[in-house]
């Protein structure tokens, strides 16, 4: 449903752009918007396939499907900021995995654990303090 608004060149106003139909499944639920640099959303409506996609050109992509999966991918970078809280939840885990994964506070740095706080390594553990208690 098409709610009004600019999609077009500024200057103009109520222009819906002509759709097309994705690549990947020739239907009347599946469109996909493409400007001329290539970048694209596409909204698939299809039952057991519903999700949104927005690409650009370079490859990075957003993705919200119906099970619940929030996914991006960048070439780059992705930054997350807030001015006051970014809270990262998980019923089961949460991981970050990278090759150097580096936690960096401006006031205190607090690890807390309900059970057990283990601190694995393979090689070295450095802990460096003006005092330990």
């Amino acid at each position: 449903m098409y709610l009004g608004g600019s999609f077009g060149k500024p200057g103009f106003t109520n222009t819906v752009p002509d759709h097309t139909f994705a690549a990947n499944g020739n239907s009347p639920d599946n469109y996909s918007f493409t400007t001329p640099d290539g970048t694209c959303v596409q909204m698939d409506s299809r039952s057991g396939t519903q999700k949104i996609i927005a690409t650009t050109p370079q490859g990075d992509y957003v993705s919200i499907s119906q099970t619940g999966l929030i996914e991006v991918k960048a070439n780059k970078t992705v930054a997350v900021k807030a001015p006051t809280l970014i809270s990262l939840q998980g019923d089961s885990q949460v991981q970050v995995k990278g090759n150097k994964v580096i936690l960096y506070s401006t006031g205190d740095l607090v690890v807390e654990g309900a059970n057990s706080v283990n601190v694995n390594s393979d090689s070295v553990v450095n802990i460096q303090a003006s005092s330990i208690s």
